[in-house]
């Protein structure tokens, strides 16, 4: 991306006091160089993504993962102890759950007394995609 160079407005003929960052968005070429840099990463890490495997692409040679796990733990999301996640499954209407994910009306396959699948091909087509990409 080249650099814009913004005139000084109150610079003075015959002085070279432009400066060498675009002064309208970052306080400093540093501040340019590394938002530039992060991006590059950022950029780079979508556009291998897609060729990842197992939820971890290679960037610049180094492996990085993006899995459930690995997010989390840099978010430090805290982990639900099992019996949080039995009150909130108790708590939850589970038919709601597939009405708000499914673009037709569909039910839960029950297991052990619990709603434990539905029939996928009724999800919206977002909500494929989005489960797709985490079975990958």
């Amino acid at each position: 991306m080249p650099i814009k160079v913004m005139a000084n407005k109150n610079e003075n003929k015959g002085s070279s006091s432009t400066p060498e960052y675009k002064s309208d968005e970052f306080v400093s070429k540093a501040a340019e160089n590394r938002y530039n840099d992060a991006l590059t990463l950022v950029r780079e890490f979508y556009a291998n993504g897609a060729f990842g495997k197992g939820n971890k692409t290679t960037i610049r040679g180094k492996t990085v993962k993006f899995d459930a796990k690995t997010i989390n733990q840099h978010l430090q999301t805290p982990r639900p102890t099992v019996d949080q996640l039995a009150m909130y499954i108790a708590q939850s209407d589970m038919q709601e759950v597939v009405r708000t994910i499914c673009y037709q009306e569909c039910q839960w396959s029950m297991a052990n007394g619990m709603e434990s699948s539905f029939d996928s091909r009724y999800l919206e087509k977002h909500m494929k995609i989005e489960i797709t990409s985490h079975h990958m």
